[in-house]
């Protein structure tokens, strides 16, 4: 077994974490903005293999994984003095400045060593080790590198953290609203609704639009991410260069113009203020006052969609059952949408595939997940 990752024209070996449900869409995005890279698909992410620059820039333009990581060492390890060799004699520098702080965060899966607090200890040992022989001190000030040891089956695998902040943070939002959709489940859920192929202008309206998520994850959806920094900017190392972030990607944008719907006030200031911030100039138009007491949309030159994700009766409350609650809303969108396509992201507890449909609605798919820890289903129709 190898004590480092390798570096050969192959490249390195890159790990796109993505929220369980949500791999087959991660990687048909992965392939819009880098066709040359073929991932790997497993349950919560994609593995892939490419140059340093090339992994590093994805965190700039991919919108459903959560974080990225570089995997730098993989070594057999089936005890602590092994595991502290190893760490002490990884070539630390070409990563990892000597002034920078490191913190590790281990994970164990049928290994010897499975205490996870040790396996931290010894690995902070070990980088301490590496850089008393370079006469330098254990760094302790600063923003921490975070470093994943993963041991299963006795193998120890040692990751970097490229992203920092995990990357559902856009850098653009400033306000919330109540039960907020995570971002990088909502640019699923868009990559889901729109399918492969598409070139016509859309309209998307939201008829619950809270703080306009949906609409922010639009507007950036097929655009390289210019608001945040990552981690791999700071690490220092003689080896990381600049990254290089595709510039364009190969599916179209396909967005013309935003309708939202919220019966709260404050949440429609919040739409209106993070629709601004981001400087789209794309017409955006929010509603304030109850969907089921709004007006029919007129018609519209363009195909009309919906993405949109509901109360589930908890932190949200609604009146009455909530399979009923939802079969009248499905009602009033049909009426006063006339909605192309529609995703509606649902709790399990309401039994999706039982809800009784408008009769123009067919369904086309459901795609399974969680959402802050619910089991919750995407059902996907169309007219």
């Amino acid at each position: 077994m190898s004590s480092a990752v390798p570096t050969e024209p192959s490249g390195l070996e890159f790990y796109l974490v993505v929220a369980p449900g949500l791999e087959d869409l991660a990687a048909r995005e992965l392939r819009a903005w880098a066709p040359e890279l073929k991932p790997e698909v497993g349950r919560g992410g994609l593995t892939i293999q490419c140059e340093l620059a090339r992994g590093l820039g994805l965190n700039g333009c991919l919108k459903i994984p959560t974080r990225i990581l570089v995997r730098i060492a993989d070594f057999s390890a089936r005890d602590f003095p092994k595991l502290f060799k190893k760490i002490s004699n990884l070539e630390w520098s070409r990563w990892i400045g000597d002034d920078r702080p490191v913190v590790f965060k281990a994970s164990s899966h049928a290994s010897r060593l499975f205490v996870k607090k040790r396996i931290e200890e010894t690995c902070l040992d070990g980088r301490k080790s590496y850089l008393k022989k370079k006469s330098r001190p254990l760094p302790v000030e600063g923003e921490p590198i975070t470093v994943y040891v993963r041991l299963a089956d006795d193998v120890c695998t040692v990751s970097l953290d490229t992203s920092g902040d995990r990357l559902h943070k856009r850098g653009h939002r400033e306000l919330s609203s109540d039960a907020p959709l995570r971002e990088s489940i909502a640019a699923a859920l868009l990559w889901f609704t729109e399918g492969q192929g598409e070139n016509a202008p859309v309209e998307l309206v939201d008829p619950m639009c809270g703080a306009g998520t949906f609409f922010l994850e639009a507007s950036g959806l097929k655009a390289p991410v210019d608001s945040r920094d990552f981690a791999f900017a700071s690490w220092g190392g003689s080896e990381v260069a600049s990254a290089d972030v595709p510039s364009k990607c190969e599916s179209n944008d396909l967005y013309a113009s935003f309708v939202g719907f919220d019966i709260d006030q404050k949440a429609v200031t919040s739409a209106k203020k993070n629709w601004e911030s981001t400087g789209d100039r794309r017409p955006l138009r929010v509603i304030e006052g109850s969907f089921f007491d709004a007006e029919n949309l007129p018609p519209t030159d363009v195909r009309r969609w919906l993405v949109c994700n509901p109360p589930y009766g908890e932190r949200i409350g609604v009146e009455g059952k909530l399979s009923v609650f939802y079969e009248k809303f499905f009602a009033a969108v049909a009426e006063k949408i006339r909605p192309e396509r529609a995703c509606f992201l649902l709790p399990d507890r309401a039994r999706p595939n039982e809800l009784k449909l408008p009769r123009v609605w067919k369904k086309v798919s459901m795609l399974r997940l969680s959402n802050g820890g619910l089991p919750v289903t995407a059902l996907l129709v169309r007219t």
